[in-house]
């Protein structure tokens, strides 16, 4: 079979009534159903999918009518409400999957292009300057929903302020003392861990480049202070390499909230997020978990961070196992790489396994052979005289002499061209069709962002599968799913190599 017609085999199988005895799922961080796709793909019943996003949520009912969505907060979820809507009692459940994604709008963040950008105007590609002085690529932009208390960091000096969630982590010196001048060696504090004399890491906020920047001084904090009640979005940003950026002028870290710094667990809201998500795997206690999370996890000092996460989930109950592994090699069209943690409960004695990688690569070129463009959105501006200057897969340096060629100066870059005869790189969640601040995938062969049509390709979701909202929309709904013939496989192999020896009847 070419690809098109394994993803319409698969959607087949998708459509298929399931029985009472399907494996059975619930998902949570379900956006607009990549996951849930892959499970109805290998035969799973889904019991209840869990998601705040309005415009996901929409898509997810369209396309799966019979599921129960709880669309909201899911720190408002009780274990009891999950039990009552899936009409299971706790340990029935086989598999619990999620994705668990930190600062208000208006938040200043320090880039390369002439000083400070809103946080909530960030892309992708856009150059940030980090703890360390230098500056580093933008890989994600994350916004969530957050119901709760905000905390002010306010210093001595200038009575500058910080308002952020207060689990974020900030980059810190430690007086040894109440009374001492000396100051320990610069760690990682989660907000609500600071206190009044702690030394942060300031940046002054004036016109940045690639060659010119300050190395920062170090702040005095005269209080922390609760702030308003926020019932708005919060943002963070994924940067490569440091894992940091400067907000407010504030060195902060990007690691989704977790903090590698302090006594405190994750249990100790290092993480709202993965706090819920462990609150409810404790009350579920289903028999398989499925946690997917982002590949730098495993890079750098968010080592510690991975290992922190991992003793959390084996404190549940469970033998756990994670892999990275690439989309690519289980018949994607996309080199998405993604951690992926598998958890057995602990009374089976069953040690969890990933599923091998098992197909060649399928490139752009097969996938999209015979799709028909939904849309066609060509380049315009300067976006257009950029890219005409770059063949498909350009490498920094061409890019560069591009930006310099068009814009006079060096600029985080945000459009690619992709190329035929490979897999798609990550597409991520923003696209931007602005004629000069452009972001997104363009075509190998044509002046224009690749379309719907062909980006679901992409993702592996069949053309079948409906989309809401505007084209931006629809892009953000494909960049932040997992895709679904990935967890066709992951699904598939908790089936046969797990559930089915941890249902198969006793021996006596």
């Amino acid at each position: 079979m070419n690809y098109n017609e394994v993803l319409n085999h698969a959607w087949q199988a998708h459509l298929a009534p399931k029985s009472s005895q399907s494996p059975t799922v619930i998902s949570t961080f379900a956006g607009c159903g990549g996951s849930s796709l892959g499970y109805s793909m290998a035969g799973f019943r889904e019991l209840l999918a869990v998601e705040w996003d309005e415009h996901a949520v929409r898509t997810f009912k369209v396309n799966f009518p019979p599921v129960p969505v709880y669309h909201g907060d899911i720190a408002q979820l009780s274990v009891e409400q999950c039990l009552n809507t899936a009409r299971i009692d706790v340990g029935e459940l086989d598999v619990f999957d999620g994705s668990p994604p930190c600062f208000p709008s208006g938040t200043m963040i320090l880039t390369n292009e002439g000083g400070e950008r809103p946080i909530e105007t960030m892309m992708p590609g856009k150059l940030v300057l980090t703890h360390a002085g230098v500056f580093q690529r933008v890989t994600q932009v994350y916004c969530r929903p957050y119901v709760g208390k905000l905390l002010e960091v306010i210093l001595e000096v200038g009575k500058t302020r910080l308002r952020c969630t207060p689990h974020h982590p900030l980059y810190v010196q430690r007086r040894m003392s109440a009374a001492s001048e000396l100051a320990a060696v610069p760690e990682w504090i989660a907000a609500s861990d600071l206190r009044a004399g702690d030394l942060v890491l300031k940046f002054c906020a004036r016109d940045y480049t690639t060659r010119d920047y300050r190395s920062g001084t170090w702040l005095p904090i005269e209080r922390i202070e609760p702030s308003y009640q926020s019932s708005g979005n919060v943002y963070n940003l994924e940067v490569e390499n440091d894992h940091s950026y400067v907000a407010n002028g504030f060195a902060v870290h990007n690691c989704q909230g977790f903090s590698t710094s302090g006594k405190r667990q994750f249990s100790d809201n290092r993480n709202q997020l993965f706090k819920e998500y462990v609150r409810l795997l404790q009350g579920l206690k289903p028999k398989v978990f499925v946690m997917e999370n982002v590949s730098g996890m495993v890079k750098g000092k968010m080592k510690l961070i991975f290992a922190e996460i991992l003793r959390e989930l084996k404190a549940c109950g469970y033998q756990v196992s994670a892999r990275l592994l690439n989309a690519s090699h289980y018949g994607v069209p996309q080199a998405r790489e993604r951690m992926i943690f598998i958890g057995v409960r602990n009374d089976f004695g069953i040690a969890p396994t990933h599923p091998l990688g098992r197909f060649a690569p399928i490139t752009v070129k097969e996938a999209l052979h015979d799709c028909t463009p939904s849309e066609i959105v060509p380049l315009t501006g300067k976006n257009l005289a950029k890219m005409q200057l770059l063949r498909p897969g350009a490498n920094a340096k061409e890019k560069e002499r591009a930006s310099l060629a068009v814009f006079g100066k060096v600029s985080g870059f945000t459009l690619l061209r992709i190329k035929w005869h490979a897999p798609a790189p990550t597409i991520l969640k923003t696209v931007s069709v602005s004629p000069t601040f452009g972001a997104g995938l363009i075509m190998p062969n044509e002046d224009r962002y690749v379309s719907i049509a062909e980006l679901k390709r992409l993702g592996s979701f069949p053309d079948e599968f409906q989309l809401e909202g505007t084209f931006e929309e629809r892009w953000a709904r494909i960049g932040n799913s997992v895709p679904p013939l990935l967890m066709r496989a992951i699904a598939e192999h908790i089936k046969d190599e797990i559930l089915a020896r941890v249902n198969a009847p006793s021996k006596i």
